[in-house]
């Protein structure tokens, strides 16, 4: 066994994979037996070495992803933030307005006119 799998940690070519998975998939979503899947492991061992590898959990770091991409769409189009949040995969504009203050620690407006072109 490799260091990394003695640790419990997954493999960077492993890891990749999954982080590749769930960035395509930010407007859907993907569940955690789908991501053990890929890798064939049981979700429970997955999420733990998930989170030994990364240091958040597959939901956590979903949720960033969403959030960068948003960061990006603010950032290099005028669409309303409404639409962000829904074609970043936010349940509602409310909860994406939530979670981007609880991130980014201002509004996705505040964000774009001190930091869009």
């Amino acid at each position: 066994a490799s260091e990394a799998q003695a640790e419990g940690l997954l493999s960077k070519a492993a890891l990749e994979r999954v982080k590749e998975h769930i960035r395509g998939r930010l407007e859907i979503g993907v569940s955690l037996g789908a991501l053990a899947a890929l890798l064939d492991m049981d979700p429970y061992a997955f999420l733990r070495a998930f989170k030994r590898s990364t240091g958040v959990t597959p939901h956590q770091y979903l949720i960033r992803a969403r959030i960068e991409h948003a960061k990006q769409m603010l950032h290099l189009t005028r669409l309303p933030v409404t639409d962000i949040a829904l074609r970043c995969g936010f349940a509602s504009p409310s909860h994406f307005a939530d979670t981007f203050k609880k991130v980014e620690r201002r509004t996705a407006l505040e964000y774009r006119n001190c930091c869009a072109v």
